[in-house]
């Protein structure tokens, strides 16, 4: 009676060892979705957008912003990042994930390519007048007259910025710039 027993059970683990092989997450139908989900998360990655959401109170008060200002900005974008997700949450059973993969990506693809542009519109703009700045530092005051005969780089008709980003100690030096004002053109 034991040897039937013991028999029974054998054969019962057995067949739960070629079940549990036959579901093995070393099967096509599992590694190939595996890789393919380690390759969108490479991408992400790559694309940083895990470091501008870390930074991005930092990026926009060295962009020009106000402390208020960059802090609002910040909320509100991921704010926006939470609603999308609640967006792409609803639609994943309606749509599939295959049509929300597309659009994430194209939508991905043309916001870096927009702020490409972007940024090199504004970059190509601006002029470094960190001489003439530092020739206005007296002691410890900065008079500074912004006017067409010091600086060849004002025109007139368009407004200008001049950001000056100065720091104290042995931190990273910036340079002062001058940019025209895009919203004037």
């Amino acid at each position: 009676m034991q040897l039937v027993e013991m028999q029974t059970i054998a054969s019962e683990s057995n067949a739960r060892t070629a079940a549990h092989i036959e579901d093995s997450l070393l099967r096509r139908k599992y590694v190939v979705p595996f890789v393919l989900a380690c390759i969108v998360l490479a991408c992400t990655q790559a694309t940083g957008i895990n470091s501008i959401l870390g930074f991005l109170v930092v990026i926009l008060r060295q962009s020009g912003m106000s402390p208020a200002h960059a802090t609002q900005g910040d909320l509100g974008v991921k704010l926006l990042q939470c609603l999308m997700t609640v967006v792409a949450v609803l639609l994943v059973d309606r749509k599939g994930r295959r049509f929300l993969l597309r659009i994430g990506t194209g939508g991905l693809v043309v916001s870096l390519v927009l702020c490409a542009v972007l940024f090199h519109t504004f970059e190509s703009q601006r002029l470094d007048v960190k001489g003439p700045v530092q020739a206005a530092v007296n002691g410890d005051t900065l008079h500074f007259v912004l006017d067409r005969g010091r600086f060849g780089a004002v025109h007139s008709g368009r407004s200008h910025v001049v950001t000056i980003l100065y720091s104290y100690g042995h931190g990273p030096k910036s340079p002062p710039r001058l940019t025209r004002n895009p919203r004037t053109y």
